[in-house]
Order: structure tokens, then C-alpha cells, then sequence
């Protein structure tokens, strides 16, 4: 039995066939592949945060339902919080927790700002 899968597996072919929708046509070399002038080749972009709170507490950034945490840090309350952070491009929000308070912000923008009173 072990025998026939591995011959089933060796027989066929390494790569999938072209899609005929595709409209780069029949790729077979990266050198085939027709990639938009205006392409973003970036994963991460970066951005301004300027945080203001009127009382100690720990900071977050996270994604929008809060299963990754971007930014983590103390704040002393008596002065804004500035601090850069790069985040995936496919974010185009994210979510400021301080303490007990959630707020949504959109990274459309370099310079993020937000107040928690």
C-alpha cells in the first residue's frame, strides 16, 4: 500500500497547472508574470502614535479583535505618549486599550492620534 502512494505521489506533476482565467496568461518563469507599475511591495508600514491619558495605566495596541497585540507600555499619565510602530499592511485599524477603555483607530493615516480621559 505504502508502495502504490509513493508511486501516485512521484508521478505527478511538481507544479499546478496554469489557470486559464488568469490574466497573466501561461506563466512559466517568474519573468512571465506581469506585475502592476503601481504594485506595494511593502508588508509593514509605518506609523505615529500620540497617546494622551489623564491617569496611570498600561497602553495596547492590538488588532482589531484584539488577538495580537502590536504595543505594550506603561503610562505615567502626566504627559502624551509618543512612540512609532510598524504594522502589517493589511491592517487598516487597529484597537487602543487603557484601562477598562477600548477605542478603534483607523491606520489610514502616518500620525495617529487619540485622547483617553
Amino acid at each position: 500500500m505504502f508502495a502504490t502512494v509513493m508511486l501516485a505521489s512521484c508521478g505527478s506533476p511538481a507544479s499546478a497547472p496554469n489557470n486559464p482565467g488568469d490574466p497573466n496568461g501561461d506563466i512559466n518563469s517568474l519573468a512571465d508574470v506581469n506585475v502592476p507599475q503601481n504594485f506595494d511591495w511593502r508588508t509593514y508600514s509605518n506609523f505615529e502614535f500620540s497617546i494622551n491619558a489623564s491617569q496611570a495605566g498600561v497602553l495596547q495596541i492590538t488588532s482589531p479583535n484584539q488577538d495580537v497585540v502590536y504595543y505594550a507600555a506603561f503610562l505615567s499619565g502626566s504627559e502624551a505618549h509618543s512612540f512609532n510602530l510598524p504594522l502589517p499592511t493589511f491592517e487598516k485599524k487597529v484597537r487602543a486599550v487603557f484601562n477598562g477603555q477600548s477605542a478603534q483607530l483607523d491606520v489610514t493615516r502616518t500620525r495617529i492620534t487619540h485622547n483617553f480621559n
